[in-house]
């Protein structure tokens, strides 16, 4: 193989120092760059599920305000409303609390009535102008 020998006699006439300096040099850039790669894509992953959060909350309470106004043809639930929306694929639960984490409507009837995130402020830790997410861990170790 002549043209490896090539590379190794060219490898054998650069000094040492050169090899390392330009190591000593790209290291950090390349560190750099993929801690910036990555945390770009963690940001974009947290906008786009903010997003789409709120789209679901924005359906949600156009469906509220629809069904208040009589367009669902009878007496308006919303707990119909959670229920129908929760059958997408796409979504966990969905939940209703007021100000001190009781819940008012959930997307399983059984839990209505009872307080919503132990720990936390509803109202508070997710603030009421913006939307917001966590990741919640159940009991069967899914988050």
């Amino acid at each position: 193989m002549p043209g490896l020998r090539k590379i190794t006699g060219l490898l054998a006439q650069v000094p040492g120092w050169i090899i390392l300096g330009t190591l000593c040099v790209l290291g950090p850039i390349f560190a750099f760059v993929t801690v910036e790669g990555i945390r770009s894509q963690r940001d974009y992953s947290r906008k786009v599920l903010k997003e789409k959060g709120e789209a679901v909350i924005r359906s949600l309470e156009a469906g509220a305000r629809t069904g208040m106004r009589g367009g669902f043809r009878g007496s308006f639930l919303l707990q119909d409303l959670m229920n129908e929306t929760a059958l997408q694929p796409d979504l966990r639960y969905l939940v209703v609390t007021d100000g001190q984490g009781q819940v008012l409507a959930h997307s399983d009837p059984s839990r209505v009535g009872s307080f919503y995130g132990a720990g936390i402020e509803p109202a508070a830790g997710l603030g009421l102008e913006a939307g917001g997410w966590r990741l919640v861990a159940e009991a069967d170790g899914t988050r």
